[in-house]
């Protein structure tokens, strides 16, 4: 009788142990690989999609669809804002470049959170979730702080620049309707040889 009771709660439901809990983000890498992994570059459903300030191919992740836009190609990136709706979709992006702010991506509406970087520092890694419409991103720097925006989704990836010393240099998408459909990241060399930062960190 004792072992069929452990059976049974040990295979009900509400075992907690092999439930994810809401909300959580794990904590960022103090120096994220130069290259992704071959797994993680393939998470996600990467659409190629032409920038045109930059005029290369760039993988777009979501489902994508709608209007199409992209931050300028000579973006030293100092500011993330993102606005997101209570039901978790994304609303809107805007960049911040140098001092000022760039125009706002997306619809109106929804909570407003922003990340602000300390001078000198730089976004090296964004990981995110979509569904239908984008729903989080958590932006990573290389001095080990992050940003979290929104509320985790169905489907995750992983961004990451194709060389080391490399940045977050522009953000390109989509955006429908209800808000953001699709992200896309441009990746390039900041003034500052971060190369040499980590070596002193």
């Amino acid at each position: 009788m004792l072992l069929w009771l452990t059976l049974a709660l040990l295979g009900s439901t509400g075992c907690w142990a092999g439930r994810k809990s809401a909300g959580y983000a794990p904590p960022p890498p103090a120096r994220p690989p130069a290259r992704p992994p071959s797994a993680h570059r393939a998470l996600g459903r990467a659409l190629a999609q032409t920038d045109s300030n930059l005029g290369s191919p760039r993988a777009m992740y979501g489902i994508g669809q709608g209007k199409y836009f992209s931050t300028s190609s000579d973006c030293e990136i100092t500011g993330i804002r993102v606005a997101t709706s209570t039901f978790g979709l994304m609303k809107s992006i805007q960049v911040r470049c140098g001092s000022s702010w760039s125009t706002v991506y997306g619809t109106s509406g929804g909570n407003t959170q922003e990340f602000i970087l300390q001078p000198g520092e730089y976004i090296t890694m964004i990981s995110g979730s979509y569904k239908l419409y984008m729903h989080s991103l958590v932006i990573y720097t290389h001095v080990g702080r992050y940003g979290l925006f929104g509320k985790e989704s169905d489907f995750n990836f992983m961004a990451y620049p194709d060389e080391e010393g490399q940045v977050l240099t522009g953000i390109c998408g989509q955006h429908k309707l209800l808000g953001i459909s699709g992200l896309c990241f441009n990746w390039g060399y900041p003034p500052t040889n971060i190369t040499e930062v980590y070596a002193s960190l």
